[in-house]
């Protein structure tokens, strides 16, 4: 998959990284077809947080089609359009909320 990455102030990347893979019952994958970096993410972009790593990854607020889900995820399903909001993991979200698509 691609994601921007973090390179110093004012610097970001694309690069390739691993397909992630569900981990815990309650994860949800989503390929993504939009994302942005959010405005808390200008303040790492901009250098002001000293601990930003090299290689981090930005743009959590994005919207895309749930790829799979883990064995807990009730209110998803593969195929479903969502956009996460920032406060929640994606499989918190109700199907009936507005962050569903």
């Amino acid at each position: 998959m691609l994601a921007m990455t973090y390179r110093g102030p004012l610097r970001v990347r694309i690069e390739h990284k691993l397909m992630p893979e569900i981990l815990y019952p309650r994860d949800a994958i989503v390929s993504v077809t939009r994302s942005c970096i959010c405005g808390s993410d200008l303040h790492l972009y901009n250098g002001d947080v000293p601990n930003t790593r090299t290689g981090m990854i930005f743009g959590h607020e994005f919207s895309g089609v749930v790829q799979e889900v883990g064995d807990g995820v009730e209110e998803l399903k593969v195929g479903d359009l969502g956009l996460p909001g920032h406060e929640l993991p994606s499989t918190q979200i109700p199907r009936n909320s507005p962050s569903c698509l």
